[in-house]
Parts: C-alpha cells; sequence; structure tokens
C-alpha cells in the first residue's frame, strides 16, 4: 500500500522509537490505565512550499510526548536522549530539539512529560 509522505513520516518514526528505543508508541493519548513509560505521536503543522519551490513539498513539525513513571528522572533523561537521537535518523527529519520538560500531573498521576518538536521535509 502507498501511503502519503506524512503516514510513512509517522510510520517510521514509531518504528524507530519502538524498536530500538524500546517504548510502546501511541497516536494519541492512551486510557488512564496504560502505565509510563510511553510516547506519544501527536499534533502537528504543515508549511506548503510547493507555491515556492513549484514540487509537491511541505515543511511539517510535529509534537512527540514523552510520558515516564515520577520515580525514574535519570531513566527518563536517558531515554530522551536516546529518543532524540533516533529520531535525528530518519531520513526526513532536518531537526530535533525539546522544547519543555514539565512535571506533570495531567493524566491523573505524577508523571515527567517531555515534549520533543521534530521538523521534517516531507
Amino acid at each position: 500500500m502507498t501511503y502519503s509522505p506524512f503516514v510513512d513520516l509517522l510510520k517510521d518514526l514509531e518504528k524507530r522509537v519502538t524498536d530500538q528505543v524500546n517504548l510502546p508508541v501511541y497516536r494519541v493519548l492512551p486510557d488512564p490505565e496504560q502505565p509510563e513509560p510511553f510516547v506519544v505521536l501527536s499534533g502537528h503543522t504543515d508549511n506548503d512550499l510547493a507555491l515556492r519551490t513549484g514540487l509537491a513539498v511541505s515543511d511539517t513539525t510535529i509534537s512527540v510526548h514523552v510520558f515516564y513513571p515520577a520515580n525514574s528522572r535519570i531513566k527518563f533523561e536517558n531515554a530522551l536522549y536516546k529518543l532524540r537521537g533516533v529520531i535525528a535518523q530518519s531520513k526526513r527529519v532536518i531537526n530535533v530539539s525539546t522544547s519543555q520538560t514539565v512535571f506533570d500531573n495531567s493524566i491523573g498521576r505524577d508523571v515527567y512529560h517531555a515534549v520533543i518538536s521534530v521538523r521534517a521535509i516531507i
């Protein structure tokens, strides 16, 4: 099956994170019963470059959310470091930056929550 470039990017990131970082990946926030750690490939923004370049190209930024148990700061930081490296290896990714890391309880329990902004040309 042929997928859109954005779906190819999602599938590539999901496979890389699952295989190389060994964290489960979701496309939406899982049920509250799902224990951490896990990754959520969340919202994205597109900047269509077709009018400027004449090519069917988009500059896309996707948010990657990382949730980790609050009692594992060292494991969280190590996983975050590895995750950024694995994401950067994607052939479409041109920039990876952590925009924010917070102590969070929005999912009903205390966790570390990082949001990584990933910029790609698709």
